[in-house]
């Protein structure tokens, strides 16, 4: 490569650096690798306008008149939402959308039961057949279960599962995939519980041992009455000896996901 090729290349990170509303200097390589890579998209086949967040200009924010054709989504498959009933994520319009990219990915596999029923079963060897007349056609996006099992939904909150998958298992049982869908993300949705501003008893959750002990100490419980551990004690995801070295309520990081 030529030094102004070289030149070149570093000027135009350097820019799209400048672009990214997180701070640039802590996203991974291949965060910021995809980043490069959605904003050069963007450049190339749609706009180099600058999209607006909080009053400020990013590069990989999409424009209003962008947003209303619901970029960055596949054009093709706009007609296809008016089938589903869900609410998109404020930051759709954001080139690196995880629900953006969960459609993209999902819906053209989906919406057609003959190319889902040759593709899901290479993923899930317990998929025989999609169970077209569950959820919306065999599947749902933002699926939540109405019952609120946990007691967690509601209009500003709760757990949804980016996809589910309705489908009929090699010995004929209806079955039920729930996928969590991530693009740039460093790790799964950590616990809101935890980071809370209303958690004023944050070392209960730095405590493992008395909150495994006593789940009436965990700000989910006791303030919000969600049955997180109510249905984790029942489900038995963790075997409880397992948890005894733990230093921090296990649910904190990651691993609530699980939740």
């Amino acid at each position: 490569m030529s030094n102004n090729l070289e030149n070149s290349k570093a000027d135009f990170i350097r820019l799209v650096m400048s672009t990214i509303e997180d701070d640039s200097s802590s996203l991974t390589d291949f965060q910021l690798k995809m980043y490069i890579h959605l904003i050069e998209w963007k450049w190339k086949y749609l706009t180099k306008e600058w999209g607006e967040h909080n009053g400020d200009k990013y590069g990989a924010i999409l424009p209003e008149e962008f947003k209303r054709e619901y970029y960055p989504l596949y054009q093709p498959l706009v007609k296809d939402l008016s089938n589903h009933n869900f609410k998109l994520h404020k930051h759709f319009g954001h080139m690196a959308s995880s629900q953006a990219a969960c459609l993209n990915l999902f819906l053209p596999i989906l919406k057609d039961k003959k190319t889902a029923d040759i593709i899901l079963p290479q993923i899930n060897k317990k998929y025989k057949e999609l169970a077209t007349d569950e959820l919306e056609g065999g599947f749902q996006f933002e699926y939540w279960d109405s019952s609120n099992p946990l007691n967690d939904h509601t209009i500003a909150a709760g757990t949804d599962a980016d996809v589910a998958i309705a489908y009929f298992d090699t010995l004929g049982s209806l079955s039920l995939w729930l996928i969590e869908h991530k693009l740039t993300e460093d790790e799964f949705t950590t616990c809101g519980g935890y980071k809370s501003r209303g958690n004023k008893i944050k070392g209960n959750c730095d405590n493992g041992h008395l909150i495994l002990n006593d789940h009436s100490k965990c700000y989910y419980n006791y303030h919000c009455e969600y049955k997180y551990w109510e249905l984790s004690d029942k489900s038995g995801i963790y075997n409880p000896q397992s948890l005894i070295y733990r230093v921090k309520c296990p649910f904190i990081g990651g691993e609530n996901q699980l939740w």
